[in-house]
């Protein structure tokens, strides 16, 4: 909706005329804006009254001078409203009409952004092509059948307590690497109560290290496993039954961990995530070991989930660490994939 000004400006000036005024700020307005001395606006800019002004997206001159949009409303394209009101494949991002196909600033939408080098086509962050049965989600290559967080599609992610099997988000009862022992998921390889089978218990000073209960277990192991190289490759675990072997540097992480190695497989940049977890994770990469040097630390990347990207060196070792917010902890979903796959 549109309200003329015209009134309101006629009236301003009829009371400035009044009162003898009218001479002295057309005199100064003169210097520079009144268009009976040829003032000349930029490229894109009118002239309306004293000002060099865009009528695609000044609401107080939306489409014509002093043609004022309504309390709350924005201008886009030179019309009024409340946004989409930008034509030619663009949208309203931020006051300004931009094309989410190609922008990537805006790839696909207001403020999202690809990462540097990293072009935005088609609406989605790519890089170069993904491989056969992958699909680029973002800057990432990713598996849509099993992928939590671009289940079925980019973006569809599963709910806490789900995951992906076959582009569809499912509850089969526990996690990938959990088993359903008397209604409770538990890691069979860490689990006291269940060290190895159902039902079996350790000992009172027994530690379970890989379904075996062990006692004498050497305290704090890290790393807890090897990655090895894979790319892509996703990690499902539990950190209910771990220890706290590294202070996260990030986050006010108190509780338990779990850190494995990996190792890249070529020079590049590395995508880390815990999309799809069920609990406030931490996560951060240390170089070489888990007391080696930070690589990168997040605490809350999408939602509670955490993300973090570092490049690195072909054949160069990383500790990566899935923590938790406080004493928060359970099962996790832990994804590695390169970012310019």
């Amino acid at each position: 909706m549109k309200k003329p000004a015209f009134r309101r400006a006629a009236a301003a000036l009829s009371s400035i005329a009044s009162t003898g005024a009218l001479a002295v700020l057309l005199g100064a307005a003169s210097c520079s804006h009144d268009a009976s001395f040829d003032v000349e606006c930029g490229e894109g800019l009118t002239l309306c009254g004293f000002a060099c002004v865009s009528l695609d997206n000044d609401p107080a001159h939306c489409g014509a001078c002093d043609s004022a949009c309504e309390a709350g409303e924005a201008c886009g394209a030179g019309q009024c409203g409340g946004g989409g009101l930008c034509g030619g494949g663009t949208v309203a991002c931020g006051g300004q009409c931009v094309t989410i196909a190609t922008d990537p600033q805006n790839c696909g939408g207001c403020s999202v952004q690809c990462l540097d080098g990293i072009a935005c086509e088609g609406g989605f962050c790519q890089g170069t092509a993904c491989p056969e049965g992958l699909t680029h989600c973002g800057a990432l290559c990713v598996d849509l059948t099993v992928n939590e967080a671009n289940c079925g599609a980019c973006g569809n992610l599963c709910p806490n307590g789900t995951f992906c099997l076959g582009s569809a988000c499912e509850d089969p009862g526990c996690l990938r690497g959990l088993t359903d022992c008397d209604g409770a998921c538990v890691d069979l390889g860490a689990d006291e109560q269940n060290c190895g089978v159902c039902g079996l218990a350790c000992a009172s000073g027994e530690t379970c290290l890989d379904g075996e209960c062990l006692t004498e277990p050497p305290p704090g192991v890290c790393p807890d496993a090897d990655l090895g190289s894979t790319i892509p490759q996703t990690v499902t675990g539990s950190t209910a039954s771990a220890t706290d072997d590294v202070e996260a540097p990030c986050g006010a992480a108190t509780g338990l961990d779990m850190a494995y190695t990996f190792t890249a497989p070529v020079a590049s940049t590395y995508f880390f995530d815990t999309f799809g977890s069920g609990f406030d994770t931490i996560l951060h990469v240390h170089d070489g070991g888990c007391d080696g040097p930070l690589l990168g630390c997040n605490d809350d990347s999408m939602s509670h989930q955490s993300s973090v990207s570092v490049a690195l060196d072909a054949n160069q070792t990383v500790v990566v660490v899935v923590d938790g917010f406080g004493t928060a902890a359970g099962d996790f979903v832990l994804q590695v994939q390169d970012a310019n796959m």
